[in-house]
């Protein structure tokens, strides 16, 4: 199981009881009515250039964060993409990472103002980067494993899933930097779940240009490393 499943699983208990290469590119949760907590500061600075070499158990089975439920292509996901919100470090503190966020509407509403930030083409990440990659999620021809994390709790996605509409309501984009996410009620786990590799952003125009079987191997993300070589097997 993977690290970021197992820290939401026990968030979600805690309540209820209350060979590859990468080459370097560099670079609390809210309580309802409230806004995201100031990203963690560190004392070093991050440094660009350098390589990172993965040994792993397993070739990864995937590298489209859409379809990456397993632990080898989690490990590898973290280090490609960016999602809205991030864990502190190994502690189970939600923290801004392309975003921050604002909860309203008795914690049904979430409003994320997107930082500006690139995907390693020079494609800018916008509002749309994620909406896609969420109704990519909801598709169940991709019969991602990140779906039922936000089918039905999102606003509209039960009707995306059933074919009855071609968009999910509860998913806007307020204008080109700012994300609204409605849901059908209260979540106190919906941070937790946002930080998991299923929701990170996505280029809209990589993804329409190529097909799935290509992206799966072929990542454009916004994380530390860009895949520089592949050696399967």
């Amino acid at each position: 199981m993977n690290r970021n499943k197992l820290r939401l699983l026990g968030v979600i208990a805690s309540m209820a009881m209350l060979g590859t290469a990468l080459a370097g590119c560099g670079t609390q949760s809210a309580s309802s009515g409230g806004t995201s907590p100031s990203p963690a500061s560190s004392s070093s600075q991050p440094v660009y250039g350098g390589s990172l070499t993965m040994d792993l158990s397993s070739q990864f089975p995937h590298l489209d964060p859409a379809k990456a439920y397993d632990t080898t292509s989690y490990e590898a996901v973290l280090q490609f993409y960016n999602q809205l919100v991030t864990y502190q470090g190994a502690t189970n503190n939600i923290v801004p990472d392309l975003a921050t966020y604002s909860i309203s509407d008795g914690g049904k509403v979430y409003t994320f103002h997107i930082k500006s930030a690139k995907f390693w083409n020079g494609d800018p990440v916008t509002a749309q980067s994620f909406i896609t990659e969420f109704e990519r999620v909801l598709n169940n021809n991709m019969q991602s494993g990140g779906q039922g994390f936000i089918d039905p709790l999102i606003q509209g996605s039960a009707a995306y899933v059933a074919g009855k509409a071609t968009s999910v309501s509860g998913l806007k984009a307020l204008d080109a930097n700012t994300l609204q996410i409605t849901l059908t009620h209260p979540s106190a786990t919906f941070l937790y779940v946002l930080a998991m590799p299923f929701f990170s952003a996505v280029d809209p125009s990589y993804i329409a240009a190529h097909p799935e079987s290509y992206i799966d191997t072929h990542p454009m993300g916004t994380g530390p490393f860009v895949l520089a070589s592949y050696s399967p097997g």
